[in-house]
């Protein structure tokens, strides 16, 4: 590796670590809880961790990983969240390489991948910490572009079809993605290239084959079934072109861009890029050209089966679902560079363009701090300890022996805290805590926006009769075990 580049990544890396490090003092919450509870789970009832419950295979890959870091470092947040931030940088420099391969100079690779490590779009993918296969599979996934880009006999046709069960086994509930891009791209390639054109056909008929095959293994968890039960057009076009929209243009922590707005600019970049693609179909492929029809797919390829599954799904920007289209505007905009930068043109466009990416770069680094120092707001790992502790110094262990139900009583003002640093996943720490490996046996939770305990405006099932309530009062930093009389 050269100097240079050794340089340049280095620079992505304090770049990175002064974005991201909030993250490293956050605690884990929610579904990553879940996960660890997943494989504890398994392996104490069964002795083996590959015998998740069917709606968990999806997720199997990070079940592992997460089963490795629970029992050699515990909950300690800050682990899991610096393994998310490694796989993150891993998938970036592999973006940089990419950009490289392409024929785009080392500044150009250098921007894309910049652009790319700080993006928000996608940016709940770190904070939701169990999403780190997400970056892995980029990595996986930018090594297959690169191979269908330069496919040249079977063996590079075995590389795809392996690559992409890779994919599979990582990344599962991606890969649909994943497998929607490579067609694409494949199919793209075969109208330019004669002489490979049965080649990349071929490859992407066993491709599909194989892949609608595999969705039929439990890995997928289930979920390749009844696709269409829920489905509606007008819903699925409608956030089909808004979802491009929050892709193209980030609204994390912004109320300028509405999804209706979204809506607009999705539909304005997919019939724009589509017309400009069009008018090439009787030029001369090139690099460039690849790198808009990648981007172009990237767009919207990955939301496609959410919203055969869910049309009237409206992810916001940083929403995880869009962490692999995350790589469409840093594609564009490195191919831009590439040709203006090493262009004849006036110094002035040059410097304009050059302030204006310094300028987005700089917008995305505020707003991906921000999105995660609002995380670390809401479930900071020294928080996140101290109230733990507080209420298992309060629980008997022969209380969760049996049926129980754990009821939160919080003010507004605390809810949001109280919500991510207990409520979020309790069932679950519950269970890892006091070694609970049965799901029916795990409590019944419910968290309350008020500090007077109230039973008539709590549901009954957290009093039945064979159920002991475990009720806490948490206001702000302080955790005080209350027994009203039922």
């Amino acid at each position: 590796m050269q100097i240079k580049t050794i340089i340049m990544l280095l620079v992505i890396l304090l770049i990175a670590f002064y974005t991201f490090h909030t993250s490293f003092v956050t605690s884990i919450y929610g579904d990553e809880l879940k996960t660890i509870w997943v494989g504890e789970s398994a392996v104490n009832k069964t002795g083996n961790i590959l015998n998740v419950s069917a709606t968990e295979q999806s997720y199997l890959f990070a079940t592992i990983v997460y089963n490795i870091f629970y029992n050699a470092i515990g909950l300690d947040g800050s682990y899991y969240y610096i393994l998310s931030f490694l796989t993150r940088f891993i998938a970036t420099i592999t973006f940089f390489w990419f950009l490289e391969k392409r024929g785009l100079k080392k500044t150009s690779a250098f921007i894309g991948a910049l652009i790319f490590m700080v993006t928000p779009i996608g940016i709940e993918t770190t904070g939701w910490a169990k999403n780190f296969d997400s970056y892995l599979g980029i990595s996986i996934f930018l090594l297959i572009l690169n191979v269908c880009l330069e496919l040249k006999n079977k063996r590079d046709s075995i590389k795809i079809i392996l690559l992409t069960q890779l994919v599979i086994v990582i990344n599962t509930i991606r890969s649909h993605g994943v497998l929607i891009t490579t067609l694409g791209l494949l199919c793209f390639l075969a109208y330019f290239k004669a002489k490979q054109r049965r080649l990349l056909l071929v490859t992407a008929f066993l491709l599909l084959i194989l892949y609608l095959f595999t969705a039929q293994l439990p890995i997928f968890g289930g979920q390749s079934g009844n696709l269409f039960v829920n489905f509606d057009l007008s819903d699925f076009v409608y956030s089909f072109f808004g979802n491009i929209g929050n892709t193209i243009l980030p609204n994390v922590n912004s109320n300028l861009l509405s999804f209706s707005r979204s809506f607009y600019l999705g539909f304005i970049f997919f019939v724009g890029t589509t017309f400009f693609l069009l008018r090439q179909i009787h030029k001369k492929s090139t690099s460039i050209n690849h790198l808009i029809f990648i981007s172009y797919l990237l767009s919207f390829s990955f939301m496609i089966m959410p919203l055969v599954r869910i049309p009237q799904i409206h992810a916001d920007s940083e929403h995880r679902y869009l962490i692999y289209s995350a790589l469409s505007v840093p594609i564009v905009i490195s191919a831009v560079f590439e040709k203006v930068i090493y262009s004849k043109l006036k110094y002035q466009f040059k410097y304009l363009l050059f302030s204006l990416t310094l300028f987005l770069i700089i917008v995305f680094i505020i707003q991906s701090r921000f999105y995660l120092e609002l995380q670390n707001w809401a479930h900071g790992e020294e928080h996140f300890t101290n109230i733990w502790t507080q209420i298992t110094n309060q629980i008997n262990s022969n209380e969760v022996k049996k049926s129980f139900s754990f009821i939160i009583l919080t003010d507004p003002e605390s809810y949001p805290i109280v919500n991510s640093t207990v409520s979020f996943g309790s069932d679950y720490h519950i269970g890892l805590l006091y070694n609970i490996w049965e799901e029916e046996n795990l409590p019944e939770v419910w968290i309350s926006q008020s500090l007077e305990f109230n039973r008539s405006n709590l549901p009954e099932i957290l009093f039945a009769e064979e159920r002991t309530p475990l009720i806490f009062k948490i206001y702000k930093t302080n955790v005080e075990r209350i027994s009203p009389i039922l």
